[in-house]
């Protein structure tokens, strides 16, 4: 079991130098990289792993993709405490502040809804 980031990078680069020999690997080594590959997996999906989208999952990931603060937003939803209420999940996003959203991000305003 991978158990920290280091050991998932180590994982990666010794996926990436079984790969890079594909077609000459011996019996061993091809067991090796379906192993290094399942444990590589099963590390990304537990660490990574999403659940269901949200109206403020989507919210914070356009922020996190964009490097927003939530400063940047402030003139979007109207106040300093609307985005904080919103992003502390104290309250749900209307539908105004949904669309002045979608209209920042550029995406459909439903995705905030």
């Amino acid at each position: 079991m991978i158990k920290t980031d280091v050991e998932f990078d180590r994982m990666l680069a010794q996926l990436d130098q079984l790969q890079s020999r594909a077609g000459r690997l011996s019996p061993e080594e091809d067991a090796l990289f379906d192993l290094i590959a399942a444990l590589v997996e099963q590390y990304d999906e537990r660490r990574y792993a999403a659940g269901p989208a949200t109206a403020l999952r989507m919210l914070k990931g356009f922020m996190e993709s964009r490097g927003l603060q939530p400063r940047d937003l402030w003139p979007v939803l109207g106040s300093k405490a609307a985005v904080s209420h919103v992003l502390n999940g104290t309250r749900e996003i209307t539908k105004t502040q949904a669309k002045k959203l979608g209209q920042f991000f550029g995406v459909e305003y439903q995705l905030f809804l």
